[in-house]
């Protein structure tokens, strides 16, 4: 409403478009600098005059017909700074907040629009790795976001359920499979299975052909290597499933590789049939040298698709079943070339859709001794489910000694989780992640139990005094005036984070919230103070409360009813 109010006053007095003069407006780093800045540089050089001169005579335009809405404004260097009325600002966002609770910070901008994001997308028969932790917590937030913000959201988990490590998964099988209990613990068998398959195969490099042969059978349509395969599908879904459960993570739809054999194969006989993809070594490719790239390998020498065609022909699929207005893919920053290679062969094939397809990359998690490393025991942590357990053990510390056993296990739950969500998603998706047990679960700031601890604290103000929802806006102290201008940002908050695919906004947001409400907190008095000071607080820690929620809810984490 405010940044609109100063929108519609710029766009008219300089003739521009509103949504122009919207997309310059910045916020400035500091506060003795207001709360918005409109910068002048480029439309001063327009002009040929100074840009100080310039904004100095904008603002002597608007100082005569100021809204109540905002205060003053004033020229620094060549920046139009905008001061909002408080009291008036704190009238229209509390009860703004208070109106519409889960939905603040969302808005109707994707109305009738559709987004499909494809993320976490583990490998069958093996276990998760912390490796697929951070396209899980990225996809599931930009999920949330969008959502939030009024579009149509399909959640896809697309499994690695496909290709000739499958192969060498049904040569150990039948092997040595009878040496192990596939029954008590499925997937870790699996995968001990697979490593014994590289362990032999140093001695024994016949073991390959025979691999590429039972992955054949199953491209034949083998029933035996088939049957194994889909049990093999079957045993890691209902465990990745299980894990999923704990991290509060869902999917709409739960696809895989193998659904694409058959169009990735008529996909790559029409490329074939164009001539767009032409034989290299025994294998056919597209080319893309015009484009400075590597060739896409569209099938290889014994006429077996590969990861790119069945990528290919999902997206195709994908577009004609949604209709989608984007489609974004989270993975990791090693395929990066791969979507790349992927996009660009959609154009050269002519569809249509290629450019509302975005790869939303991350970096690594790493720790500083090279390896994410157990606190108890120093050995190695590759699975996801063992980095998410020892992080609810290590969460009980927090949790109060008067609950019961079954109270406390789900509240360390919450915060446990949350703890490793806020660690991923507090950096940008970009820089790799330090891995430090000690920073995931700090209770002294920028962690999730700090946010979660936080929530907790107002949840605990307004148990000992029920808030009406009347209050009237008084005098605002500092603390407080710092507070409602937070809370006045947070739609800003989600958008910037739907733009450019980053919940880390919205992580540093939460943050920076919480820190403004804790100090608040030890320098205010609410339940003691007057009246209607109280209301006036009372409100304000409402409100709080109700966007540390919506943040938390944005970030995939629990807001807990106690801790």
């Amino acid at each position: 409403m405010f940044k609109q109010k100063i929108g519609e006053l710029l766009s008219k007095q300089l003739n521009l478009k509103e949504e122009d003069v919207l997309k310059m407006l910045e916020r400035p780093q500091k506060p003795e600098f207001g709360d918005y800045a409109f910068p002048c540089f480029g439309l001063a050089m327009k002009a040929k005059e100074n840009p100080f001169k310039y904004a100095s005579k904008i603002v002597d335009q608007l100082n005569e017909k100021l809204p109540k809405e905002i205060e003053k404004t004033e020229v620094k260097g060549a920046y139009i700074n905008f001061f909002l009325n408080k009291k008036v600002l704190a009238e229209n966002v509390l009860k703004k907040i208070m109106d519409q609770k889960s939905s603040y910070g969302g808005s109707s901008e994707g109305k009738g629009k559709t987004i499909v994001i494809d993320y976490s997308s583990p490998n069958i028969a093996k276990p998760m790795s912390i490796g697929h932790l951070r396209s899980t917590i990225i996809g599931n937030s930009l999920l949330n976001i969008f959502s939030i913000l009024g579009y149509k959201t399909v959640g896809i988990n697309y499994l690695g359920d496909y290709g000739t490590q499958f192969g060498k998964l049904l040569v150990a099988y039948k092997k040595w499979g009878k040496q192990y209990n596939l029954d008590k613990d499925p997937i870790k068998t699996l995968l001990e299975l697979y490593q014994k398959f590289h362990a032999e195969v140093e001695a024994h490099p016949e073991l390959e052909d025979d691999a590429r042969m039972e992955f054949k059978k199953i491209e034949e349509g083998n029933k035996e290597n088939l049957e194994l395969w889909k049990k093999f599908r079957e045993l890691s879904v209902k465990d990745f499933k299980r894990i999923y459960a704990m991290m509060n993570v869902k999917f709409d739809v739960w696809s895989g590789e193998s659904l694409y054999i058959k169009k990735a194969k008529a996909l790559a006989n029409s490329l074939k049939k164009k001539k767009i993809a032409v034989e290299s070594a025994e294998s056919f490719i597209v080319s893309l040298e015009d484009f400075n790239m590597p060739p896409c390998l569209i099938t290889k020498s014994d006429g077996t698709t590969l990861y790119a065609t069945r990528d290919l022909a999902a997206s195709i699929d994908r577009n004609k079943k949604y209709k989608f207005d984007q489609m974004i893919y989270v993975t990791g920053s090693e395929q990066k070339l791969h979507f790349q290679q992927i996009f660009k062969v959609l154009e050269i094939i002519g569809e249509k859709f290629w450019d509302k397809c975005h790869h939303v990359y991350s970096g690594m998690i790493y720790s500083k001794s090279g390896k994410i490393s157990s606190r108890k025991s120093g050995k190695e942590l590759v699975f996801m489910e063992d980095v998410i357990n020892e992080a609810i053990s290590e969460s009980h510390k927090f949790i109060s000694t008067e609950m019961k056993d079954k109270e406390k296990d789900k509240i360390a739950q919450q915060v446990g989780v949350s703890a490793i969500i806020y660690a991923d998603l507090s950096n940008d998706k970009i820089k790799d992640v330090e891995f430090d047990w000690d920073k995931i679960l700090r209770l002294e700031g920028n962690s999730g139990p700090y946010l979660q601890y936080s929530y907790r604290r107002a949840s605990s103000i307004l148990e000992k005094e029920k808030f009406s929802g009347k209050f009237s806006i008084k005098e605002m102290n500092d603390e407080e005036k710092m507070i409602v201008n937070k809370l006045s940002q947070f739609p800003e908050a989600v958008e910037n984070a739907a733009i450019h695919y980053a919940p880390h906004i919205i992580a540093n947001y939460a943050n920076e919230l919480a820190q403004l409400f804790n100090n608040f907190y030890e320098k205010c008095q609410v339940l003691k103070a007057e009246k209607v000071v109280k209301g006036q607080r009372l409100a304000i820690v409402s409100a709080v409360k109700q966007v540390l929620a919506n943040s938390l809810k944005l970030l995939g984490m629990q807001a807990p009813d106690k801790m």
